[in-house]
């Protein structure tokens, strides 16, 4: 008898062991007692021919086929099967309450780290929204008040006693510290994701060269203390717009790339510790699962992420319209087979135009 015949013998045992913990067919039954008898024939010495090796190989392909798996997934799945008769109980509790463990806290951490992420966009982009309105504004005060001025001394009305000019400066002082605390907070979140560097004002060498020749040419201690005020105005400005600019792109890089990973990573985590009770309620968690697991979870992230570029034209935008993007990021990351049936589907569309 051949090698391999006599694995497929020791092989039934493993078969029928699996076979006790799920429902059978009537199929299976008949192909599993076929199987049993030829294994008792093989052992008790009686004649095991050719037809009778045919037999056993046939009734085994037949109930792999049934039940759409193959050996060596029931051979892991009997390894680490609490109710199997080879002392591994203690071993599947310890390696499923391992799993089940780093499943549970990871997905905790990954629930409170997109908190973090989510409250940092917020705030920044409600900062960054607030303070270009109030830039807005407070630079259409000032072009209002010098118009007011004007006014005024055409009509040779003294201009600190005037009642609406003094409601435009109080108007703009009230602007200018809105402002500059807006753009403290600005600065301060800048500071994050800059690992605590500031921004340093940045001119050219035109502007510095100037600059210097002007200060050289100065005649007085007045001019001088005039260009250094300007100077300091244009090294504010040019931090704030530094600020503001670098902002943006940061909030585009979190909206685009970051929270779509996190939010498909979430929903991936959720699947797959849904997947791990389905699976341990019906006695079918093997160890191959987990490779599984931690696949999906990171090509939900990745594919929650590109599905922004597919459906960003047929998505209907509102005003909230990055919320929407995130829920599906979360969808898509929950639902990995829907998604890429809905690509195949589309792709299968496209080449038969």
């Amino acid at each position: 008898m051949s090698t391999e015949l006599e694995v497929a013998l020791k092989d039934i045992e493993i078969i029928a062991a699996y076979l006790g913990k799920t429902d059978m067919t009537e199929i299976i039954k008949l192909d599993l007692n076929l199987l049993l008898k030829l294994r008792s024939k093989y052992y008790d010495g009686a004649n095991f021919d050719a037809s009778d090796e045919l037999a056993l190989w046939s009734s085994m392909a037949n109930i792999l086929s049934e039940l759409g798996t193959d050996l060596a997934h029931i051979k892991q799945y009997i390894g680490l099967s609490p109710n199997f008769a080879f002392g591994k109980k203690q071993l599947y509790k310890k390696i499923l309450q391992q799993h089940m463990k780093v499943f549970g806290i990871s997905a905790c951490l990954w629930v409170f780290f997109i908190l973090i992420v989510q409250s940092y966009y917020l705030i920044g982009n409600d900062v960054v929204s607030k303070n270009n309105v109030l830039f807005k504004q407070r630079n259409d005060m000032k072009i209002d008040l010098l118009k007011k001025i004007n006014l005024l001394k055409r009509m040779q009305v003294s201009i600190n006693e005037n009642i609406d000019y003094r409601k435009i400066n109080n108007s703009i002082d009230l602007l200018d510290e809105q402002f500059d605390a807006n753009r403290e907070i600005l600065m301060q979140w800048n500071l994050i994701w800059r690992f605590g560097i500031p921004f340093t004002p940045k001119f050219s060498i035109y502007d510095n060269a100037v600059y210097y020749e002007k200060q050289e040419n100065a005649k007085n201690q007045l001019i001088k203390s005039n260009l250094i005020l300007e100077r300091a105005l244009k090294e504010s400005r040019n931090i704030y717009f530094l600020n503001n600019i670098s902002a943006k792109y940061i909030l585009s890089l979190i909206e685009d790339y970051i929270l779509p990973i996190l939010y498909g990573s979430l929903g991936a985590f959720i699947k797959v510790l849904r997947d791990i009770y389905q699976q341990y309620n019906s006695h079918n968690l093997i160890k191959r699962s987990y490779w599984y697991c931690n696949l999906q979870i990171f090509l939900g992230g990745i594919t929650a992420m590109s599905s922004k570029l597919i459906f960003f034209e047929t998505l209907v935008i509102s005003d909230n319209n990055h919320l929407t993007f995130f829920v599906l990021a979360f969808l898509v990351g929950y639902n990995l087979d829907s998604f890429f049936n809905y690509l195949e589907n589309m792709l299968n569309k496209m080449i038969k135009k």
